[in-house]
């Protein structure tokens, strides 16, 4: 169940990545596109990353993981990658996959900004945030 509804959730930001590209321009398109960038590599982490659970604990002395790790681990884990991609523009590796193929470009950029690290980490934690509203949600009992 989680993970089809993070596959949505990925399915939905590229949705609305596309729709901002389309609808906006200028730097509200450009700052909207990194950030849902950010929060899709978010989204698809998470769906490859299963959460630990009571069960991966063992032993008497061992703790159940806490929910901050949950979120934690991808978190960094897209975080990493996000920013990988972006540095990785300061390389010809970049714009040479970036000219084969429009869609190429838009995963791998084109020129390196430094304000991307910083809308890439706003990007992250707002995936993080509605994450972690939806499994609060699924979580608490209802009354």
């Amino acid at each position: 169940m989680a993970r089809r509804w993070l596959l949505l959730a990925a399915a939905l930001t590229v949705a609305l990545g596309l729709a901002s590209r389309a609808l906006l321009h200028g730097p509200p398109a450009k700052v909207i596109g990194v950030a849902l960038y950010a929060t899709l590599i978010y989204w698809l982490v998470r769906a490859a990353y299963p959460r630990p659970s009571h069960a991966d604990a063992s032993g008497p002395s061992s703790r159940p993981p806490t929910r901050a790790l949950s979120f934690a681990i991808p978190a960094s884990l897209a975080l990493a990658i996000s920013w990988a991609v972006e540095f990785l523009q300061l390389t010809p590796i970049s714009a040479k996959l970036s000219a084969t193929h429009p869609v190429l470009r838009l995963i791998f950029g084109e020129v390196f900004s430094t304000t991307d690290l910083i809308w890439y980490a706003l990007g992250v934690a707002a995936g993080v945030l509605i994450d972690f509203i939806i499994q609060h949600r699924i979580s608490s009992p209802r009354t």
